[in-house]
């Protein structure tokens, strides 16, 4: 976008990620004047979601993004008592990258009944780099659930492929048993009656599991693939904005419908039991082992309550806790990996606190404490955008910041100088870790190195589609390891395929950890995974696919180090602040608390993202809109029963029914449930 801005906005954001967007909205939302630009030209920065095709290529580029930037001299707009501070290019967060496909080029075409019967197998179909048509790429707007944008072809020298693997042939034996004559003696030899075509058509397909490397790109259009894959806590403050704000009208959401983990000793994932139901109906755990971890639990639940319990264990590690409650080693790694999701280093405050967060959240929306964004995580920063939009706020892709000016004497931030020539003024200035001025730039102190798997198959086998968050407890020099897994009902990617997403936090200059992210995970992938599509082949005599403990094969993968912390924030003009990137948290409460508190510091006195009136509430006159004046009025919600199961005995609190009889909601607004039930429509996606 090369035309000109208006000269001067209260707010100037730069990118697009979480914060920012939440931000943008809550200013814009109390009719403060906005300006959000950013060099990419999609939404989210580092929190956003790509289709496969643009994925591949952000990653190659190492996240960088080239602009049009006009030829001018920055120095030349700058008054006397103005110092001008370079942003000399955007600084790269994605390090270490590399993208893997092992599926060969070929297409295979399975040949037809009647050319089984004629012995008339067809060549597979030769590709090349003109079969892809798509054109060139477009910019992504706010409202699309699915981007639309074309891509390029995939570069074949950044993706790492399979070219070795076996092509369909008629051999000679099958010509015999089709009966064929192949020499003088076979007039001799006894005819026999030839396979039905429908059996040879079977066998044919049992030679090839996997698909082929262009097969798999046709569909790049249906990959949702997250640079900052997140669940949502169903009491997390992230929820609890999108209900205040009226925000989760943009969005739709699925329950994780399943925790698992890898027990000590074991080689296979084992469901974690979670509510009273998930305790009492579990396998895995004994009738003892169930009545005493129900016990701790509904103590975790109720900590404050009960200070004896826990008071000589304040400053000892949470692990020590828990041995004190005669628990089993399976049942202790069941509490401090899985539910409160904690270091084994961590106090016994911080995993009494962070187990009660999650049994808060337990059955607010379905038996599950999580939610999943459709489309995914990139979705979130647009909604937000959206919102900002609405309410006046005005965005610009592929325009980026070239320096920002200072006033010399009060030392604050004046004014940007955009990449194509313009002064813009501002009061306050908000940008991303990528877009930092060169002069507040330090060495990253934290990295989340991450890898990203397309596979044939769900990590776990179930009669349904769940949406799976699985820790894998630290071992040796390993790291805790957080794996989510979604699948083609999240919109995240075609129909028997799922999309793998793991987790393993490092520091950059620990110098005896192994710097290649792709060995990183090594050891995770021989737990989860068969193996690469490339490494075995399907049994001529029976079908892989029945065997339902059967891991899934690797398709597609990539390997990446996303940096963070690189800021020198004591030095920063009192006016300029940097949101963090997404960090390794599980969930948003450090996002959104840190969106506040920077809402707070500017607007001190406003209400930090106050509920958008839906259409219907709009009452237009001759003075524009308001939604005083058409009687609506926000209700009390009643108590939605979220962490009942683990209610103290000795609170006078309402009983609910355990958490799979409990019907999954849509989270909106509690003052806008339906009244009647006749009215109501949960629109969370069944899990």
């Amino acid at each position: 976008m090369e035309e000109p801005l208006p000269e001067e906005f209260d707010i100037i954001l730069i990118g697009t990620g979480l914060t920012e967007s939440v931000l943008s909205g809550a200013f814009s939302r109390i009719g403060k004047s906005v300006l959000h630009i950013d060099q990419n030209k999609f939404y989210g920065g580092n929190w956003a979601s790509f289709n496969i095709k643009d994925f591949d290529e952000f990653i190659a580029s190492g996240g960088i993004v080239e602009i049009n930037r006009k030829e001018f001299d920055p120095v030349a707009l700058v008054t006397e008592d103005e110092t001008f501070i370079p942003v000399s290019s955007q600084r790269q967060l994605i390090k270490e990258g590399s993208l893997i496909c092992n599926l060969r080029k070929n297409k295979v075409t399975t040949a037809s009944p009647k050319d089984v019967e004629q012995n008339q197998v067809p060549s597979p179909k030769p590709t090349s780099d003109n079969d892809d048509t798509t054109g060139s790429q477009e910019d992504q707007s706010l409202p699309t659930k699915i981007p639309d944008n074309s891509a390029p072809k995939p570069n074949a020298e950044t993706i790492e492929t399979n070219e070795s693997l076996p092509v369909a042939e008629v051999t000679e034996d099958d010509n015999k048993s089709c009966g064929e004559n192949v020499g003088d003696n076979d007039a001799e030899t006894k005819t026999e009656e030839p396979p039905s075509p429908v059996a040879m058509k079977d066998e044919v397909k049992q030679t090839y599991k996997f698909p082929s490397f262009d097969e798999f790109y046709d569909q790049w259009r249906r990959f949702n693939v997250d640079l900052a894959p997140k669940v949502m806590f169903s009491r997390g403050k992230l929820v609890e904005l999108l209900i205040q704000s009226n925000v989760s009208r943009y969005l739709e959401f699925r329950n994780v419908s399943r925790t698992l983990t890898l027990l000590s000793g074991q080689d296979h994932l084992q469901p974690v039991p979670c509510s009273r139901a998930d305790v009492f109906s579990s396998k895995f755990v004994t009738v003892i082992e169930k009545r005493i971890l129900m016990r701790v639990l509904t103590l975790c639940a109720n900590y404050e309550a009960h200070p004896e319990e826990y008071e000589e264990f304040e400053d000892r590690l949470f692990l020590e806790f828990l041995c004190s409650k005669r628990l089993s080693e399976k049942a202790q790694q069941f509490i401090l990996h899985s539910i409160a999701m904690v270091k084994e280093t961590s106090t016994t405050i911080e995993g009494l606190k962070a187990t009660k967060k999650f049994l808060q959240s337990l059955g607010r929306y379905g038996n599950s404490a999580f939610l999943w964004p459709m489309y995914g995580v990139g979705e979130l920063p647009q909604a937000f955008s959206r919102l900002s939009a609405v309410f006046g706020g005005t965005f610009c892709l592929r325009r980026n910041a070239v320096g920002l000016v200072l006033n010399t004497e009060s030392g604050k931030c004046t004014a940007i100088i955009d990449s194509q020539g313009q002064k813009i003024k501002c009061k306050h200035l908000i940008v991303d870790e990528s877009n930092v001025p060169d002069s507040y730039r330090c060495e990253f102190a934290s990295s989340v190195s991450r890898a990203v798997y397309v596979t044939d198959k769900s990590v776990l086998a179930s009669d349904k589609e769940h949406v799976s968050l699985i820790t894998l407890p630290p071992d040796g020099s390993r790291g805790s390891v957080r794996v989510i897994e979604a699948g083609p009902q999240c919109c995240v990617c075609p129909s028997k395929y799922h999309l793998v997403h793991a987790l393993l936090s490092s520091a950059p200059n620990n110098d005896n950890q192994v710097c290649n992210p792709r060995e990183k995970f090594k050891e995770v992938e021989q737990i989860l995974f068969a193996g690469h599509a490339d490494a075995e082949e399907v049994p001529q005599g029976g079908d892989a696919e029945s065997t339902d403990d059967a891991k899934p094969h690797i398709l597609w993968s990539s390997y990446f180090d996303m940096m963070e912390d690189g800021v020198t924030r004591d030095a920063l003009p009192s006016n300029l602040y940097v949101a963090r990137g997404p960090g390794m948290e599980l969930g948003f409460d450090k996002t959104m608390e840190e969106a506040r508190e920077l809402f707070e510091r500017i607007c001190p006195d406003d209400e930090f993202l106050p509920r958008a009136p839906d259409p219907e509430e709009i009452v237009f006159d001759d003075e524009g809109y308001n939604t005083e004046s058409n009687g609506a009025r926000v209700e009390e919600s009643p108590e939605d029963g979220a962490g009942a199961d683990y209610v103290d005995d000795a609170e006078d609190l309402r009983e609910v029914e355990d958490g799979d009889d409990a019907p999954e909601q849509q989270p909106v607004a509690e003052e806008d449930q339906p009244q009647n039930e006749d009215d109501q429509n949960p629109e969370v996606a069944d899990a």
